[in-house]
């Protein structure tokens, strides 16, 4: 994937204007990492040209990457974001869905004083996407997003539970989250100096409280791309999580978070002796 990126970020770029009629024709996004990177691909076809439109997103940084890769036709975009598909577990999205996580970096690059990447503008031409507005939606209104017909948020107490320990959903969603974890100092810091695995797990469990809000962010953002997807079994096992959350569900009652727990542990403990 990389190797076809640099070979074609080497194409000149063709002069674009607003009245080019763009067509977005598919759109293609990976799962948030453990980092807060996703990568999205949109494939737009422009007259006679297929463009593809590459963005790369990550938390506390906005638009960290942007660019437009020029291609000869559009099987040549369809085999790329394939080969995304294949490496991130990306899935398809909707515009509607593609907006709101443009606006939600923008808001996020803003909040922490970092520019879009230059080459976002090309991006924003070409999929005429001229309208957007730095806009991170509060939890609740992503909320409402990922839960339109209010399914979980009106879903009695049992049922909320059945599907946040849905085994089988559970079971689809690790290739997607086994990449999820924390990675700070102070992670690292517990890992390094407890001195039983009780002991760090009781630390890291305290840490996670203060990180209710970003997971629920988390969960909710990748509920709704997994919605778009009619994958509905783990979209109704995160958006149940997340509204858990919110709600101050305990956290060991909730399986996504435990599996965050200890892939922590295990990440932290690499870099430690890596």
């Amino acid at each position: 994937m990389d190797d076809l990126i640099k070979k074609a970020r080497g194409k000149p770029i063709p002069s674009q204007s607003q009245s080019t009629g763009a067509e977005i024709q598919e759109i293609g996004a990976s799962i948030t990492d453990g980092v807060g990177a996703q990568s999205i691909a949109v494939r737009v076809k422009q007259s006679s040209k297929t463009v593809l439109a590459m963005i790369l997103i990550k938390a506390g940084h906005g638009i960290r990457d942007s660019f437009l890769v020029p291609l000869e036709s559009s099987g040549d975009a369809e085999q790329m974001i394939g080969q995304l598909r294949a490496e991130t577990g990306a899935d398809d999205i909707s515009a509607d869905t593609l907006r709101v996580l443009l606006e939600g970096a923008l808001a996020d690059g803003l909040a922490n004083e970092c520019l879009p990447a230059p080459g976002f503008l090309d991006v924003v031409e070409s999929c005429n996407l001229f309208d957007l507005r730095p806009q991170e939606l509060g939890l609740q209104a992503l909320l409402d997003l990922a839960d339109p017909n209010r399914k979980i948020q009106d879903a009695s107490a049992q049922a909320l539970g059945r599907w946040i320990n849905d085994d089988m959903a559970l079971d689809f969603l690790e290739p997607l989250t086994d990449s999820w974890f924390e990675d700070s100092q102070e992670t690292r810091e517990i890992v390094a100096t407890g001195k039983t695995a009780r002991s760090i797990e009781t630390k890291l469990w305290k840490f996670l409280e203060t990180r209710r809000d970003i997971w629920a962010r988390r969960f909710l953002q990748t509920a709704v791309m997994l919605r778009d997807g009619d994958r509905l079994r783990e979209w109704k096992t995160l958006t149940a999580s997340a509204y858990g959350l919110m709600n101050g569900r305990a956290l060991k009652r909730i399986p996504l978070m435990e599996d965050i727990m200890h892939t922590t542990i295990e990440a932290d403990d690499a870099k430690l002796w890596g």
